[in-house]
């Protein structure tokens, strides 16, 4: 009786164990497909399986993108160009809303009035970023924060696979994973064909994440056009540019009300007087 007993103790752990594994919110697959364009613009496509108890995910989930990237010309900081293509959950359209929050581009997916079922769902974000390509003197290279590291919750399994136009040929993938700033190579590398796969080999925690570097060869990704170098130098300059011109127009405006009211007329001749007037 003894044995048949300590069995059904067991039986009955293993049970409460698999429902609290299953009763966790959690994110089960966060799988992305990037699209290297040759223009140097890239189409992300990000599938998200998450469980849901409606604990901190009840309506939806918010999708943080960061808002800055750093400028491999200067060093400084120069913002992201995001176009959200499409959002679905569940194979459906899933309303979102677009906000900036501090040095984030928060994506708010789900409707304010509606609880979500508490199982598993997968959101399919689909975006465009420009001009994603860093240009060096020897090669180009497409770095890429895969996940974000603004995730509340664990991500059992991530898995980056990129595809890159014609005729490209990899010089060098290598990927990171773990914190801000922490740089751990918990993944595994792989070529399919013509795409190239990161994958993590071990869950990634809150705040961690998985960022992927692809060096390749030059002449393949077209060169900034006109019109980008533009907008590069205007979000180089722009904020310098704006200081100055207000100032040199404060300084005209000042310098033209000093000389219609401020500036004393031309004074007449001066004769002797000798007696009081």
């Amino acid at each position: 009786m003894s044995v048949m007993l300590r069995v059904f103790v067991l039986i009955c752990l293993s049970v409460c164990m698999t429902v609290a594994a299953f009763g966790d919110e959690v994110i089960r697959q966060f799988r992305v497909d990037i699209d290297v364009k040759q223009s140097g613009d890239i189409v992300v496509t990000e599938t998200i399986t998450v469980n849901v108890e409606g604990n901190q995910i009840r309506r939806g989930i918010f999708r943080d993108f960061p808002r800055y990237y750093e400028d491999a010309k200067t060093g400084g900081k120069l913002p992201y160009q995001y176009d959200v293509i499409s959002v679905r959950r569940d194979d459906a359209r899933e309303p979102y809303t677009r906000e900036s929050e501090g040095n984030a581009v928060q994506i708010r997916i789900g409707d304010a009035d509606r609880f979500l079922e508490r199982r598993e769902h997968t959101y399919e974000i689909k975006y465009r970023v420009k001009n994603q390509i860093r240009y060096f003197d020897q090669h180009d290279e497409l770095y890429w924060n895969v996940t974000g590291n603004y995730w509340n919750f664990p991500i059992e399994r991530a898995e980056a696979v990129i595809s890159l136009p014609e005729g490209s040929r990899v010089t060098e993938a290598v990927a990171y994973t773990g914190g801000q700033g922490i740089a751990e190579r918990n993944y595994a590398y792989r070529k399919v064909m013509n795409a190239h796969v990161f994958e993590t080999s071990q869950a990634l925690q809150s705040r961690e994440g998985l960022t992927i570097s692809l060096s390749m060869q030059k002449g393949v990704i077209d060169p900034p056009s006109a019109s980008d170098k533009g907008w590069l130098w205007w979000a180089r300059n722009g904020a310098l540019t704006v200081l100055g011109a207000s100032f040199l127009g404060l300084l005209g405006f000042f310098y033209r009300s000093f000389k219609r009211v401020g500036e004393d007329p031309p004074k007449g001749p001066v004769f002797p007087q000798y007696e009081p007037p």
